[in-house]
Parts: C-alpha cells; structure tokens; sequence
C-alpha cells in the first residue's frame, strides 16, 4: 500500500522529515488510530524502529495518542500541520543567518572569482549588483556606453532606470560617444547618474562597475564575457582608482547630471 505513496514520501522528505518519519506519518493516515504495530506493518518498517518515530512526530505536532480503553493507538494529525513546521523550520533559519554568516574567516567569505559566457548570465550578474547595494552606497561606472547599450537596447535601457530609482549615489566615467553626450545632457534627470566623459582620445571596449559588494568586468564587444570579483581588498583598489580618474577628469560644462 505505501509503494504507491513514494513520491508523497519524497515531498514530506523535501519538507523537512526523515523518510521514515514520512513513512510512519502517511501510514497513520491511511489507517487512521492504530496501534504501533499495525503502523509499522503499512510503514514496512520494524516496530522497535516506529515508537521513537512516532514521538518525534509527536514533538513536531505531528501525530498524537488517544486511549481506547486501556489500548494506546495513534493517528496523525491534519496535513495542515505541514504548514506550521515549515513556517517554524523557516524562522529558525531566519534566526540563524546571521550566525552562519559570521562563520569562517573574512577570506572565505568574501573572495570569489566567477566568470560568465552568456549574455543571460551577465544581465543577471547586472540585477544582483542593484539587488545588493544598500542605501546610500557608491555606485561607480568606467564603461565604453554605447557598446554595451547595443547589447540589449531594451533591457539596458530598463535596468538604467530602476537603477535610477534606488537612493544610491551612481557615477559614470564614460568613453567619447553619442549615448555618453547624450547622458550629459540628459542623464542626471532620466537616470538620476553624474557623468563624466573623458577626452576623445581615450579609448576602450569594456565596462567595469564597483559596488561595496562586488566588482564587474565586463568585455562587451563579441565574444562578450564578465568575471565577478568578490574580494573587500581589490573592491577598495578599484575605489580609490575611480576616484582618482573622477577628480582627474573636468566635470561637464552643463549642468545636467547623468546615469
């Protein structure tokens, strides 16, 4: 009889139970108040293994005990319970993070190379940057705009102005091009970004972005390519770099701030 309830099994496992304590659990329902014996009979497990089953089941408010005369028998509780394990198994993860994210030491936790191929990968690699960023935070642009623009006009465009919309303080240092005129003119208003543009002379196919969390290269001619950098110390580098080419570069006549 439970043959046919493996995957039902499986779903109270991925929920959080044992398999055995699936096992006696959905065994009680289908037999309703039963002895321990009986239980382990539809469990296909030894009644010595279901009695400790049973109170730990009993522990989670899964099942309970009612007397039948002087006969102790069990049966499970509604499926509705489920519900509130899950909950509580969830607040104590919550109440756990930040526990676990003290563990190891700060190398560990925060230096990580990846590196991505696909475009689809590199626009979610995008996404995690403003998903991250905190209020407040520095936002810091070296990009070559338009080629990176060109990659996907549609989302660029949709990523720029949600990015807007967040109270961060987001600064572009740009390469010559029509789109980085285009923020000077525009940029502070529509994307909420200062900008700056260096001389035509300077030139190069990339885009880096520095977050407190995180670091993005980005080649975005073909073949396009990104690798992520986690690291506080090469974060911090790539800081005092930009700020340096920030105070180097002349702020734009006009008035307008940008991307």
């Amino acid at each position: 009889m439970l043959e046919s309830k493996g995957k039902l099994v499986e779903t109270l496992v991925d929920v959080g139970l044992s398999q055995n304590q699936a096992k006696v659990y959905i065994a009680s329902r289908l037999l309703g108040p039963s002895k321990a014996a009986e239980i382990a009979r539809v469990a296909q497990l030894k009644r010595s293994t279901v009695y400790p089953v049973i109170e730990s089941l009993e522990k989670l408010g899964l099942m309970s005990i009612q007397m039948k005369g002087f006969k102790r028998q069990y049966y499970a509780e509604s499926p509705n319970r489920l519900e509130h394990l899950i909950e509580l198994r969830h607040r104590q993860l919550s109440q756990s993070l930040d526990e676990l994210h003290s563990l190891g030491s700060r190398d560990e936790t925060f230096s990580t190379i990846k590196h991505f191929d696909s475009l689809a990968a590199i626009k979610n690699v995008y996404e995690s940057l403003i998903a991250d960023i905190e209020p407040k935070q520095d936002y810091m642009i070296f990009s070559s705009s338009q080629e990176i623009y060109d990659l996907d006009p549609e989302f660029f465009e949709d990523f720029f102005l949600r990015r807007g919309r967040l109270d961060i303080r987001t600064r572009a240092l740009l390469k010559r091009s029509p789109l980085a005129d285009t923020y000077l003119r525009e940029g502070g208003e529509r994307y909420n970004v200062e900008t700056r543009v260096f001389p035509s002379s300077v030139d190069f196919t990339a885009n880096l972005v520095i977050t407190p969390q995180r670091l993005l290269i980005h080649q975005v001619i073909t073949p396009t390519w990104a690798v992520v950098i986690e690291n506080p110390y090469i974060i911090r580098l790539h800081q005092v770099l930009f700020e340096s080419f920030w105070e180097s570069v002349p702020e734009p006549q006009s008035s307008s701030k940008l991307l």
